[in-house]
């Protein structure tokens, strides 16, 4: 839309929304561009801490997409918002960006359960909860392994669930009607809470179990389904490689930093 409103000399408005997450929480690795792609289209991190309005600045004053030069961007700011501020902070109703991430906790946990997707393991659609709950046919002690990592701000429940097929939101979900044992998040203090480096944990955990059931260890990641989530190869690599969690999580750091440099001019809110 940007490029269309630039190629016609036509004034681009961006009417600005919170970040759901916050504007301060940042993590993950910064999609590389040989992996870009519709779910990836930016050099940005898996939770990048921006509202649309300063992402769309930043995206025509870094260059991210060609022929923006000549548009004319503008911003109508929020009143209110600070950078620290959840969604609910905000006082807002929420409203689901997709029929996936029904509620504020689902949206929470996304950037990390996404990774889910791209495993034979069910990331919970078929369920009222998806990305929420997660599941396999090996997964029977995923919440205690979890649960042994005291990871911050987050417990995990241990499940039972079956996906089914479920008109508006997934009809035809991943192990429809097959009987599933797992995990559900259960958010204690969703400040502390890491959803991307949770996610690398969650997956840490769903191949252990994995090979604990005689499973091929690399028969669990669709690698090239994570190559789009994650924006790179070094994720299911590193992990299929056993590189413990915190070895991969050290692993982006220096690239955020990068990032949050680069990022920095485009903010519009303390």
């Amino acid at each position: 839309s940007m490029q269309a409103a630039a190629r016609h000399g036509i004034p681009f408005y961006v009417l600005d929304r919170p970040n759901p997450l916050s504007g301060e929480y940042v993590s993950g690795f910064v999609l590389e561009p040989e992996h870009t792609s519709f779910v990836g289209e930016y050099p940005i991190p898996v939770a990048h801490g921006m509202t649309v309005a300063e992402l769309a600045s930043m995206v025509q004053g870094e260059a991210m997409l060609p022929g923006l030069d000549s548009l004319d961007l503008r911003v109508v700011q929020m009143s209110g918002w600070e950078r620290s501020m959840q969604w609910p902070e905000t006082g807002l109703e929420w409203v689901p960006p997709s029929p996936n991430i029904p509620s504020f906790e689902a949206a929470l946990v996304y950037p990390g359960a996404c990774f889910v997707e791209a495993t034979t393991a069910s990331e919970g659609r078929g369920t009222r909860e998806p990305f929420l709950t997660i599941g396999a046919p090996w997964g029977a002690h995923l919440a205690a392994d979890l649960n042994g990592r005291e990871l911050p701000g987050v417990r995990f429940d241990k499940v039972v669930f079956t996906p089914e097929s479920i008109p508006g939101m997934s009809t035809r979900p991943k192990r429809l009607g097959e009987s599933l044992e797992g995990i559900k998040y259960q958010i204690g203090d969703r400040r502390a809470f890491r959803p991307v480096e949770t996610g690398v944990h969650l997956l840490h955990a769903l191949l252990r179990a994995h090979a604990e059931q005689g499973r091929e260890e690399t028969g669990l990641i669709r690698e090239r389904s994570m190559l789009r989530l994650a924006g790179t190869s070094r994720l299911a690599e590193m992990l299929e490689g056993r590189v413990e969690p915190e070895g991969v999580i050290a692993s982006w750091r220096e690239e955020v930093d990068a990032f949050l440099e680069r990022r920095r001019p485009y903010l519009l809110y303390d």
